[in-house]
């Protein structure tokens, strides 16, 4: 884990990509998480089937399908590791909490639409449209059709370009400063460090000069920040929503 009082050891989170961003921060937080690391320790040292629904006790495997089917339900196993990636939204196996990059989760942010996706949807739009695959921040790429009018497709390029260049001009996502910040809050806090030594180094929480009404409002913004942070320990796929 970084070091907290140094800011730029967390300059890995600047990233100007908003769903490679995301997926950074979420597993930033998820990794953190303390059940997630139970969750971790367990799925690699537990041997056996997760069953479910539950077995009861004493009730042998072939007993428990034959429950759930008369049940009308249907019964499922897992491997533990395949069993606690799903639950913490990821591909299987779970992944180690102290891996630095981030797992393959089910649904990143945004949803991700297929080539295939985008080429169905341009055969099933008007000829003036247009669907791009958005490869990266910077690339587009595109599908045109020889049966079509050119002119009125780069028409609807050029409407598209606009579009992601505007897109592209738009200032970082605020979002991330205020995340990168909790996470070193965190980092703080989880080594009992005090609010009074955390100001010393996170700048965001300095005392403003000329402040009668509340000689330490650092002390408050600490407080409002320590809650949003544990809102995102505890619930990190929220950031891929």
């Amino acid at each position: 884990m970084p070091n907290w009082k140094d800011p730029s050891e967390y300059n890995f989170l600047d990233l100007a990509d908003e769903e490679t961003g995301r997926q950074r921060f979420c597993w930033e937080f998820m990794r953190r998480n303390q059940q997630y690391k139970q969750d971790y320790e367990t799925a690699i040292h537990t041997k056996g089937l997760i069953f479910d629904p539950p077995k009861n006790n004493n009730e042998s495997q072939t007993q428990w399908e034959r429950r759930v089917i008369l049940a009308g339900a249907e019964p499922q196993t897992y491997r533990q590791v395949v069993y606690y990636a799903a639950k913490w939204g990821m591909k299987s196996p779970i992944q180690d909490p102290a891996i630095d990059a981030p797992p393959i989760f089910l649904f990143p942010y945004p949803k991700s639409v297929t080539r295939l996706d985008q080429v169905d949807a341009y055969f099933h739009t008007d000829e003036s449209e247009y669907a791009p695959v958005t490869l990266k921040s910077e690339y587009l790429m595109v599908v045109l059709s020889k049966n079509r009018s050119l002119d009125k497709q780069l028409k609807g390029l050029k409407a598209i370009m606009n579009k992601e260049i505007t897109l592209m001009d738009k200032p970082k996502n605020k979002k991330f400063t205020h995340w990168k910040t909790y996470l070193r809050l965190h980092d703080a806090k989880s080594q009992n460090i005090s609010s009074k030594e955390i100001t010393k180094y996170i700048k965001e929480y300095g005392a403003v000069e000329g402040n009668t009404d509340n000689k330490y409002p650092h002390l408050d913004r600490i407080s409002d920040h320590n809650k949003s942070a544990n809102d995102l320990l505890q619930n990190p796929l929220s950031i891929l929503k």
